[in-house]
């Protein structure tokens, strides 16, 4: 479960969503698009802990200019992300609803 998921961790957990997979470079390169406000390497950082965290996990190598890199995939579907946040109960049923309809009409 899920306890506690920082601001850096959920947009980047949102690219992978968007695009299914990517390497750390490109997910760099989409935060830069976005004009995240995170350095390369908080963002490898950030990527190493999700995957620490069983968020997202490696799904073979890509080759690149000088070297091949990890390409990494979300291990579940936003959906799912949203019960692993809420042990859902009758009490938490809407807070649980409402942040499934945020987490889904987020495109980023």
């Amino acid at each position: 479960m899920v306890e506690y998921v920082k601001e850096a961790e959920l947009r980047i957990m949102n690219l992978f969503w968007k695009y299914k997979e990517c390497t750390r470079n490109e997910i760099a390169e989409h935060c830069a698009k976005l004009k995240y406000p995170y350095t390369d390497t908080y963002i490898f950082n950030v990527v190493r802990q999700l995957e620490k965290r069983n968020f997202i996990k490696s799904c073979g190598l890509r080759a690149g200019v000088t070297r091949c890199s990890i390409v990494y995939k979300p291990t579940f579907t936003k959906a799912e992300f949203c019960f692993y946040l809420l042990n859902p109960n009758e009490q938490d049923a809407k807070e649980l609803i409402s942040l499934c309809n945020d987490l889904l009409t987020n495109r980023t």
